[in-house]
């Protein structure tokens, strides 16, 4: 239930809007997964959660240094959207999501929450897009922070992508061919009224499958996937997407920023995020060998964009720990995603990584790490791997004692005196 709350932020809050007001949102909502975390915290029992204070007090002990380093850092620690009190202090931080998964007892019950999350975040961002379809505009915010009205949800596509890519992996991980449909529709309503980067990431998200498919697959099935591949490049250069997207535009008259985008061939143009990076890269050139520290690249980059970040994760890690903490940092994190990729050899633990580390990669080109709780979700299923086992090895060692006793009484049937029958499980 606490990993479905908080993971449903949105549609939860949509509910509390209508129950409490604004106002009162977040702090009934911080009251109700306060007491849910403490209650499963109690219950996990303090080993569970010793990786929990390590994390956070790495956390807290880089945010005092910096607030201690750099004063001039106020005005952003502070802030009404970004400061700490809205996304460290207050139980709806992305934060907090390494917590919450560390609390999920094993992957098994993992696995079933991410579904549950799924169908609701689908069904709501359905909710928010025949909204939107009606009134003909999406609100959205501009580089200033400013809300306007825009053609397309600049967030929608990426929370579409969490249930799109959890069904599409359970389709062609787990051969739920039924999954499929949702899959389908859900990239649908990404492609209509999604951002071009959520988009962008539906194809990594094959990419991934792609992957996970090929490490294990037969030679029958790596002839295929090559073939498949080799197709869609073939596809690509051949401008059939570009001809496509012109026929949904123009002949059926469907109306989509990204189509038209790919139709007029400025999907991959600029959007200010060439600035973004080149002030970033100064700023790292510029910087001591340990960095500007936590929100390092704020005072630089929000005096043009309202948002202040790097929109990209290693663009930011360098700028806030430096090159030193930066590179230690960065070869961990990409140690552990492949670690854990060898790791998945079960359908279902390959399905979760697959949807966390499709939905972490929207930190290549936009939002922040310390925003986005699927990127600390991720991180803790990666970190957790040993402690989340299935309890499907707890059971085994429940059943070690059947073992003895089979073995006696099969001794016992040599000797005439009985047999053993029935099977372990």
């Amino acid at each position: 239930m606490l990993f479905v709350l908080y993971f449903c932020d949105e549609p939860v809050a949509s509910v509390l809007y209508r129950l409490v007001g604004e106002t009162l949102i977040t702090p009934v909502f911080n009251v109700i997964l306060i007491s849910l975390m403490v209650g499963c915290a109690a219950y996990a029992g303090f080993k569970r959660l010793v990786p929990s204070f390590f994390c956070y007090g790495a956390i807290f002990i880089a945010i005092a240094a910096t607030i201690g380093l750099h004063p001039e850092y106020h005005e952003w620690f502070s802030g009404e959207r970004y400061g700490l009190t809205a996304q460290f202090l207050t139980a709806r931080g992305a934060i907090w999501a390494f917590l919450i998964v560390s609390l999920v007892r094993d992957r098994e019950k993992l696995f079933r929450c991410i579904v549950v999350t799924a169908w609701i975040l689908l069904i709501y961002q359905s909710i928010r897009f025949m909204d939107s379809t009606l009134k003909g505009y999406w609100v959205d915010y501009d580089q200033w922070g400013n809300l306007i009205q825009k053609s397309y949800g600049l967030y929608f596509g990426y929370e579409v992508l969490f249930p799109a890519s959890l069904f599409g992996a359970r389709a062609l991980l787990q051969d739920k061919h039924w999954c499929l449909i949702p899959f389908v529709y859900g990239v649908g309503l990404i492609l209509l009224g999604g951002s071009r980067g959520s988009l962008a990431f539906v194809a990594a998200f094959f990419v991934i499958i792609l992957a996970l498919k090929w490490r294990s697959a037969s030679t029958r099935w790596r002839l295929a996937i090559s073939l498949l591949a080799t197709a869609v490049v073939v596809a690509v250069v051949a401008d059939a997407p570009v001809q496509i997207a012109r026929y949904l535009t123009q002949n059926l008259g469907i109306e989509s920023r990204t189509l038209s985008a790919i139709g007029a061939n400025t999907f991959g143009d600029g959007s200010g995020r060439e600035t973004i990076y080149a002030m970033v890269l100064q700023l790292i050139g510029d910087g001591s060998l340990f960095g500007h520290g936590v929100y390092g690249e704020r005072t630089t980059v929000g005096t043009q964009f309202a948002w202040g970040y790097s929109h990209n994760f290693f663009l930011e890690v360098f700028a806030s720990f430096g090159i030193v903490g930066g590179a230690i940092l960065s070869v961990a994190f990409v140690f552990l995603v492949l670690k854990t990729f060898f790791r998945c050899k079960d359908a279902q633990d390959a399905v979760i990584f697959c949807v966390l580390l499709t939905c972490s990669m929207k930190l290549l080109i936009s939002d922040s790490f310390w925003y986005y709780p699927q990127f600390w979700a991720l991180l803790a299923f990666m970190v957790l791997w040993k402690q989340q086992t299935p309890a499907a090895r707890e059971g085994a060692k429940e059943a070690l004692p059947g073992v003895f006793s089979c073995l006696k009484i099969r001794d016992s049937h040599q000797n005439g005196e009985g047999v053993c029958s029935g099977k372990l499980t």
